[in-house]
């Protein structure tokens, strides 16, 4: 579990699927008024077991990190799966007292291409490219750096993920999250386009919603600073 101290508030950041801690770079800095959480999810880098099959079974996992750091009254901020997780763990734990939902939804259905993709990685062939994350207009740089920080995650954990984004579905249970949460994601997200947000913002009882123009699905690395303003301003308000 990566972990950067401060006198701020505990904000637990979940990653999305392919994903591990270290996609969190960006948002280090523009965050660091929070004590930061950032945990690698099983199946990759120091954590141990393999990759869960089920959100459910993740949120399980990042419960028991948090109790045994003895962190309570956390924001969970998840980032496409890893804001299922984050639904799963606000629907199970007593220790989540806001969400930050980014390009998530209450229903994640993964395009059979992408599944396809995976498998093919596990048995050999070239990892799942990542160019469809992000929108036209996203720097080579941006979509190279967050390839390097991802590609320390094992083909297999990667497939695991996709295959659990793409099973994962609480619309008819979102409505019991009663603790305040942010939906937000790019205006261009063509993973998890707007209507998901919507929806979130039309059945979560305490939800504001917050679209980014010129970002997409990869909002933390497209726009960081702006989603790090948001989730402050917004944090600021929480009580």
């Amino acid at each position: 579990m990566m972990r950067l101290e401060s006198e701020g508030p505990p904000l637990v950041l979940i990653h999305g699927a392919g994903a591990n801690a270290a996609v969190w770079e960006p948002l280090h800095k523009p965050l660091s008024s929070f004590d930061l959480y950032a945990p690698d999810l099983p199946g990759r880098l120091g954590s141990e077991g393999p990759a869960p099959e089920r959100a459910e079974e993740a949120a399980r996992w990042v419960d028991g990190e948090l109790e045994a750091l003895e962190v309570r009254d956390a924001i969970v901020l998840g980032h496409s799966y890893g804001g299922a997780v984050a639904i799963e763990l606000a629907l199970r734990s007593s220790r989540v007292a806001a969400l930050v939902l980014v390009a998530s939804g209450a229903r994640l259905r993964v395009h059979p291409a992408i599944l396809e993709g995976a498998e093919r990685a596990v048995s050999g062939a070239a990892p799942l490219p990542i160019d469809f994350c992000f929108t036209p207009h996203t720097s080579r740089d941006v979509i190279d750096a967050y390839a390097r920080a991802a590609s320390t995650t094992p083909p297999e954990a990667t497939l695991a993920d996709w295959r659990a984004c793409d099973a994962f579905d609480r619309r008819s249970e979102v409505e019991r999250i009663g603790v305040p949460v942010l939906v937000t994601t790019g205006a261009e997200d063509a993973l998890t386009p707007p209507k998901y947000q919507h929806y979130l913002v039309e059945h979560l009882p305490r939800a504001q919603l917050e679209l980014v123009e010129r970002a997409g699905h990869m909002l933390p690395w497209e726009q960081p600073a702006k989603l790090a303003a948001i989730v402050r301003a917004w944090a600021s308000g929480v009580g």
